[in-house]
């Protein structure tokens, strides 16, 4: 079992503005991208800068823990009285929580539902407001009915907010699903520039050497996670508003280019531009001689 040394500490947030949320996300499935769900909502947290307790739930990988340094590690084993009050102390009334639960921790652990109802019903006492967000992605598209079962047996004080993660960008949301929320796809490229900065708040807040058109839609990927309905009534318009000046960046138009890994500045350039070729030819396909003359005009233009 793992212990939990690190994860109480003084210092929360006094300030009347604190959002005093729980947020547990959750599913019952592997691999529907719960740690970048949380990697996303930490990321609003931070730029906002709300005081955030940011617990990682899965016993098996720590997911959240290696991409995220602030993440801290939670037993779900140990004695539930004992995690109850020692996470609901951490927060000290002001400071946030956001839990990610391991893949399948229900069935893995008898005593965490129960453990996080507790906290949950403690903190809404106090003024929080508590809501677990369920994940279903492209991945498995067949665990979105085992999902719904699982969130009625959750129960209260969880209000469920649905997520859809469109993992490989086919769309395909799971039939009867209507998602609160949607996490679009990111292409591999990006998200590997991601994972190396240790999350997005890096990326958005100081760009990358290199890679700032990258970075700039890395930050337009955040902001269109946060400006849906779901994510705003989460955290308050004015509080998502504030942030369109960092993440709503103007951005190269690659569609439908898929970066499998990361590209500099300077292969983004290169890739753009053999791409306004490939849309001014296409434009003239099945007519050969339109199409050398559109390759002509984009000669004599030194393209």
């Amino acid at each position: 079992m793992t212990a939990l040394p690190q994860i109480f500490e003084e210092g929360a947030m006094t300030d009347a503005t604190a959002l005093r949320l729980f947020l547990l996300v959750i599913t019952n499935a592997g691999g529907e991208g719960k740690t970048w769900i949380t990697m996303l909502l930490l990321t609003i947290f931070r730029l906002l800068d709300q005081d955030i307790l940011t617990l990682d739930g899965d016993p098996g990988n720590r997911a959240s823990s290696a991409a995220d340094i602030g993440a801290k590690a939670m037993d779900v084993f140990e004695d539930p009285q004992k995690l109850t009050d020692r996470i609901s102390n951490s927060l000290a009334g002001t400071k946030s929580l956001l839990v990610d639960a391991g893949a399948n921790i229900l069935a893995a652990s008898v005593s965490f539902g129960d453990t996080m109802r507790d906290v949950g019903f403690k903190l809404e006492d106090d003024g929080y407001r508590v809501k677990g967000l369920w994940v279903v992605s492209t991945n498995k598209i067949g665990a979105a009915e085992s999902a719904t079962a699982a969130a009625r047996r959750f129960g209260q004080p969880f209000e469920p907010l649905w997520l859809f993660n469109d993992r490989d960008g086919s769309g395909m949301v799971p039939a009867g699903l209507e998602p609160d929320i949607t996490v679009a796809h990111l292409a591999p490229g990006y998200v590997v520039l991601v994972n190396e900065a240790g999350g997005f708040e890096p990326i958005v807040r100081e760009g990358i050497p290199g890679y700032q058109m990258s970075a700039d839609i890395i930050a337009k990927y955040v902001w269109r996670f946060a400006d849906q309905h779901g994510v705003r009534a989460l955290f308050g318009d004015v509080a998502i508003d504030s942030l369109r000046s960092i993440l709503d960046r103007d951005v190269m138009d690659l569609h439908p280019v898929q970066f499998t890994s990361k590209k500099s500045d300077d292969e983004i350039i290169e890739w753009s531009a053999h791409l306004e070729i490939l849309r001014i030819v296409t434009a003239y396909r099945g007519d050969i001689d339109a199409m050398i003359r559109a390759l002509t005009n984009i000669k004599s233009r030194g393209c």
